[in-house]
């Protein structure tokens, strides 16, 4: 976990974007189904994991910590953390026995803070469209992720305020991956510029533009602006912008909004 920070610290997330994490509160009809997806972390060791479902039988948008990610597929001593909105921190669970249970004190930082879960997993909610992380000693051994498929992830649209969030997109189904595109954005501040032949761009504002990160199934870092209504990828040596909007399902991405104003993000939208 140490690491993750220090690594979003170093891409100069936390100096533009140190805000809290979300507060979806987004109530969805649901349908009987059970949603399983395999998280495509590949060799990452801090995994940021989608909460794409439900509550098992009751059609709620919040699922117990328990029941989100198999603990019996990781290895002992493995840990999630899951952000505390009330309490300002990370409630952290790790795995014993094939079962999740509440962390003692873990180091969260590189100057020593310390943080330790709240409550039992089973009675910690996580709320559909958050995300969390998954810290793992063994990269091949999967992340296996469950819930209620939601019969309308579309209602209710979440609210990001400035700052850094990590969130995921709510899933009415087990796609292999969800398109950023197909979502509906309002209040986002575009990347702003011109382009030219061969589909070279010139963006003026990456200083100020919000920004989408997350690692891929090779761990790479990528960074996603939105430009013309559109999600994609900058590289700022060749001013290259190339649409880009796939997400593997099951992986969280953070969001930076760099701007006072709100996003609104409706999950599921286009879908």
């Amino acid at each position: 976990m140490k690491k993750i920070l220090a690594a979003i610290m170093a891409l100069g997330l936390g100096a533009r974007c140190a805000g809290e994490q979300p507060c979806v509160t987004n109530s969805v009809p649901s349908a009987n189904w059970m949603g399983a997806l395999t998280v495509q972390a590949g060799a990452a060791t801090n995994a940021f994991v989608a909460v794409p479902f439900g509550a098992f039988g009751i059609g709620d948008s919040q699922i117990a910590a328990a029941d989100l990610v198999q603990a019996a597929a990781l290895s002992e001593n493995d840990k999630m953390y899951v952000w505390n909105g009330e309490a300002g921190k990370y409630d952290v669970y790790t795995v014993k026995n094939g079962a999740w249970t509440v962390a003692k004190k873990v180091t969260v930082a590189a100057d020593g803070s310390q943080t330790e879960g709240s409550e039992s997993p089973a009675e910690r909610k996580v709320a559909t469209g958050t995300g969390v992380f998954i810290e793992r000693s063994d990269t091949s051994k999967p992340i296996y992720v469950y819930g209620q498929v939601l019969a309308d992830a579309s209602e209710g649209p979440v609210e990001l305020g400035a700052g850094l969030t990590l969130i995921s997109a709510p899933s009415t189904m087990a796609a292999a991956e969800v398109d950023l595109n197909a979502l509906g954005w309002s209040g986002v501040t575009e990347a702003a510029g011109y382009t030219f032949g061969g589909g070279v761009s010139f963006i003026t504002n990456l200083g100020t533009a919000d920004f989408i990160y997350y690692r891929n199934a090779d761990n790479m870092p990528v960074r996603l602006y939105r430009f013309k209504g559109e999600w994609g990828t900058y590289d700022i040596k060749t001013h290259a912008w190339a649409r880009q909007g796939a997400i593997p399902a099951g992986t969280a991405f953070w969001y930076c909004n760099g701007g006072s104003a709100k996003v609104t993000w409706r999950a599921g939208a286009g879908e």
